[in-house]
């Protein structure tokens, strides 16, 4: 059974029906430090490039997953870098805007940035490429370990 494929797909899939619940239902605050407050991200991270055309955005984006398939990782790796981007993408593209609707807060204090699943999954991909390649160059760690494709 291929799991990096069921990775890809559940986790594709779970952002994608977050962020149409989110169309629907805002400000909810779901335990004592997440809430659910959906936004319209026009740009990239923290909203920057949000005055570049959603069109240009999402040609960096189709660029940058095309990328992850000539650079060394592992299948988890790239389920979840494709799965985080794809989702971003197709938000891009059906509505020119990213769906973010997570807010972490502690009191008064908010986080900045209020994001979605795809970002999470974006971060822990990179995460793992990180300790993949500097394992993989310090030699701890063979190929064979990694299962890269």
């Amino acid at each position: 059974m291929n799991y990096s494929l069921l990775i890809f797909l559940f986790t594709l899939v779970t952002d994608q029906v977050f962020k149409l619940y989110a169309l629907h239902y805002t400000d909810i605050t779901a335990f004592w430090f997440i809430k659910w407050h959906p936004t319209y991200n026009y740009g990239v991270t923290l909203s920057y490039l949000s005055d570049i055309p959603a069109s240009i955005l999402a040609l960096i984006s189709i660029a940058l997953l095309l990328l992850t398939f000539k650079l060394p990782m592992s299948k988890m790796t790239r389920a979840l870098l494709l799965s985080g981007g794809l989702s971003n993408l197709l938000d891009r593209v059906i509505h020119g805007y990213v769906i973010d609707y997570i807010q972490f807060y502690i009191g008064p204090y908010h986080w900045p940035a209020i994001i979605n699943l795809a970002d999470i999954y974006l971060c822990i991909a990179a995460y793992l490429w990180l300790f993949d390649n500097s394992y993989r160059n310090t030699g701890i760690l063979t190929s064979r370990t990694l299962q890269s494709d």
